[in-house]
Parts: C-alpha cells; structure tokens; sequence
C-alpha cells in the first residue's frame, strides 16, 4: 500500500513552496484562473507533486476520457435525441446529418490542454501537429455527439476548461469556412460549431480531443 503524508509534510511543502516563490513573477491572471478553477488546477498540481517538484511532460499523462461505444444512432435521430437533452446550435444540427455512423465502434478519447502550449503558438495547426507527434489519431465527427451525451458540463468544469473541440475532418460550410464540433459549457450541456481555420489561435482554457491508439 502506498503510505500516505502526514500532515507535517504537507505543511512543509506548502512553507517550502510560501516562501521560496518569487511572487513578484507570477502571473496574477494565472493565479485567478488558479482560484476559479480549483478542481482542475488540484488535478494539475498532484501530478506536480507526484513528480517530485518537477514538471512532466504533459503529454505523458494525458487527460484520457471514458471509452465510448457508438450505436448506430443516424444524424437525425442524434438531433431529435440532443434536443431533448442538450443545447443543440442551428449549425450544429446541419452538420449532424451530415456524419457517417458507426456500430459497436469503441473509441478510446483523450485531451490535449490548451495550457500545454505558449500563448501565441496555440494555433490549430500547432494542435494537430503535437497530436501527430503522440500518435494521437483523428476522431470521426460521430464522436462529438456520443461525447456531449456522456460528458457533463460539471466535468468539462472540473478539468479546469471551458470547452472541448472534437478534432475532425471539418465540415465546410456554404462559404468554404472549416467548422469542427464543440462541447461548450457556456449554455447548458451545449453542442455547437466553430469556424477553425489551420491558423486560428485558441484560448487557454480549452481542450482538444483526439483518439488514443485503437489497438
């Protein structure tokens, strides 16, 4: 059995940490989202402990979601079953019934934070490019539904973000702009779509989502 710290030892780590920060260069932005994000920065800071005050490589230990099932639920009835439960865009139903379906698929779905990148490099591109490197591989646009019906807002909240991109082939919409389904909390349980070009620059705190290997 793993032993557990005593309470001196975390009292410790914190004094440790107190006084040996220089506050002067810390980011007061950061702090807030710190503050505002609790669960998802407690999360952040275990794997900081757990590596001995060291950071790991954050794709080492990626946020790895619950395996889903697809069950051969077509578009249109996606729509009429998100619409009961969910907040479904206009756009958003459009591109439903555009997708192509599976049965029985297991997908295995995992996060790339949108924090693992410097400001001004979070770009759609940079995105898909370190998924690449991983060995992450492309979801099928069926995956945004199956996620939005088993992923909760609460949850997407607890992992410090505010929305999950499902990194698809894009829709087009009729003006040639790339659309790529979004779970987004700022409504209720919503699924909408985004424009995303290659160069479009994402914010922090939002996760991309790609498949682990299948085998």
């Amino acid at each position: 059995m793993r032993p557990i710290i005593s309470i001196d030892q975390s009292h410790a780590v914190m004094q440790v940490l107190a006084t040996n920060i220089d506050w002067s260069k810390v980011d007061p932005i950061a702090v807030q989202e710190i503050i505002n994000f609790k669960k998802g920065a407690g999360i952040n800071f275990l794997k900081f402990l757990n590596n001995g005050g060291m950071m790991a490589d954050p794709y080492d230990d990626p946020y790895v979601l619950q395996k889903v099932k697809s069950d051969g639920t077509t578009g249109s009835e996606w729509i009429t079953r998100l619409q009961k439960a969910s907040n479904l865009t206009h756009y958003a139903a459009n591109f439903l019934s555009e997708i192509t379906v599976t049965m029985g698929k297991i997908y295995k779905p995992v996060v790339i934070y949108g924090w693992e990148f410097e400001d001004g490099k979070r770009t759609t591109e940079n995105v898909r490019q370190k998924a690449k490197e991983w060995g992450y591989q492309t979801p099928p646009a069926e995956l945004a539904p199956i996620l939005r019906e088993n992923i909760s807002d609460t949850l997407i909240a607890d992992m410090g973000l505010w929305s999950l991109i499902i990194m698809h082939d894009p829709f087009v919409d009729s003006i040639d702009r790339p659309r790529l389904f979004e779970l987004n909390r700022a409504d209720k349980e919503t699924l909408s779509e985004n424009i995303i070009f290659s160069s479009t620059y994402h914010p922090r705190r939002v996760g991309f989502v790609f498949l682990a290997s299948q085998e």
